[in-house]
């Protein structure tokens, strides 16, 4: 496994990976690939987008990335996407990955703290709190419908 840095050229790719991925289960969403170009293009896009991908000779197997933002004494980083294909899961792809994104945001761009949403009881949350994330008792996510 190799990992790099995500670039736009890469927006297809990583299109056909986020598709493949959250279309099975445990998540069965209906991504077109359409609909998930769009959303990482949107993302990919912005100045304090930052992210890796993992490749399998010429296959991207995984990607992790998200934003960087301006806080009082450094940079916070949300990760809005971390994804590994399905086959390959289990391998700690999704570990060095993100170990690999944290590393290069601290040297590069201050990270003093990454944060992240996610389903309560969902497969993601304990993934997540293997690797040492905890649920803040400060903050809380509100929503408006619109």
């Amino acid at each position: 496994m190799n990992l790099r840095s995500i670039e736009i050229d890469d927006l297809d790719d990583l299109a056909q990976l986020f598709q493949a991925c959250f279309s099975v289960p445990p998540w069965n969403e209906k991504w077109t690939f359409e609909l998930a170009r769009s959303r990482i293009a949107r993302m990919l896009e912005c100045r304090s987008c930052r992210g890796v991908l993992a490749t399998e000779g010429d296959s991207v197997v995984g990607m992790a990335f998200g934003q960087v933002e301006g806080w009082i004494d450094g940079n916070l980083f949300l990760l809005q996407e971390l994804c590994v294909l399905s086959k390959h899961r289990g391998q700690g792809i999704g570990k060095v990955m993100l170990n690999k994104l944290v590393s290069d945001l601290r040297s590069n761009d201050g990270l003093i703290a990454l944060y992240l949403l996610t389903d309560r009881g969902g497969p993601a949350e304990s993934f997540y709190q293997k690797l040492g994330f905890a649920c803040s008792g400060q903050k809380i996510v509100m929503g408006l419908p619109v």
